[in-house]
């Protein structure tokens, strides 16, 4: 008596013939094309969209590490850092490449402050001069319209720096939050 699952079967001629026969019914299709669908997407190479979104998550985790190490609040509205939702807040807007990535211009905000208080400009600015300094932020404001178009391989390279250097600091976070 052979065994499979919750099935037995007296022999191996008869554990083939049941096998053949599933093979022709329309749910082991149906989970077969799913599977070749899976391995076929998971092959296809990533557009430049999905890239920078990808990237886009990695830089924003690091930073939200790197400004809670430093213990950093919101640099809007100076809420110190608590166990709520965070956000990689833009002093100038995404949608300008040449900024986009650039850390001078990405700090921890609340979400009430990012999302619900379009970015809190004025505050961020005053708090963005007080932690890097006037000149810094005059370069930003006078290169942000520069032209940037990032290909793959460097939104792949990013993705793969910024991945490694939040596994970092969130090592850091943890040890500091041990001792």
């Amino acid at each position: 008596m052979i065994h499979r699952g919750i099935k037995a079967f007296c022999n191996l001629e008869c554990l083939t013939t049941f096998a053949v026969e599933q093979t022709k019914t329309p749910s082991f299709k149906k989970r077969f094309e799913k599977l070749r669908n899976k391995k076929a997407k998971r092959l296809k190479p990533k557009s430049n969209r999905e890239l920078l979104k990808e990237a886009q998550a990695c830089v924003n985790r690091y930073v939200r590490m790197r400004d809670i190490y430093r213990g950093y609040g919101c640099i809007s509205c100076g809420q110190p850092y608590l166990n709520q939702k965070w956000d990689a807040g833009h002093y100038i807007s995404r949608r300008h490449n040449f900024t986009r990535f650039h850390l001078w211009n990405i700090h921890l905000q609340c979400v009430r402050c990012n999302r619900y208080g379009y970015g809190e400009a004025i505050s961020y600015r005053i708090n963005l001069i007080n932690r890097i300094g006037e000149d810094k932020v005059k370069w930003l404001e006078s290169n942000y319209l520069s032209l940037r178009k990032y290909s793959n391989d460097e939104l792949q390279r990013i993705k793969k720096i910024f991945s490694k250097k939040s596994r970092i600091m969130e090592k850091r976070i943890d040890e500091s939050l041990s001792r």
